[in-house]
């Protein structure tokens, strides 16, 4: 439930540390943590979702690259593209920008159970 201390302590992590390419130092930039936090702060929903949302778009679509071979990707800057180089980059941050065209949003709310209303109803048959 979104209203579970543990679920609340996570969104309140991920709202302290919002995507930010923070140029030029670069330390702030972690791809593979903007990847789950989106898809965790999609699961979650509501404003503080809105305001990770924004904060990743802006981190992303200023930083890809324009013009030249390398057109469209991202550089590999965070502590992992050292290993997954340009297409890990753009790999993963091209899943982050469509999480919400890739997955719904889980139930997270038990279902509210409804009485049936036909219940004890008999139907007949017409002749």
């Amino acid at each position: 439930s979104r209203r579970e201390k543990s679920v609340l302590q996570g969104v309140d992590i991920l709202m302290a540390n919002l995507p930010e390419w923070n140029k030029p130092k670069n330390d702030k930039v972690d791809f593979y943590y903007w990847y789950y936090g989106t898809y965790a702060m999609f699961q979650y929903g509501g404003e503080k979702w809105h305001k990770w949302n924004k904060a990743m778009k802006e981190a992303l679509l200023d930083t890809q690259r324009q013009g030249g071979c390398a057109d469209g990707s991202w550089d590999p800057i965070d502590k992992w593209g050292v290993v997954g180089g340009r297409v890990y980059a753009t790999a993963l941050n091209a899943l982050t920008l469509e999480i919400y065209y890739r997955y719904s949003r889980a139930n997270i709310e038990p279902p509210v159970r409804r009485p049936d209303p036909l219940k004890g109803v008999r139907v007949s048959k017409g002749e």
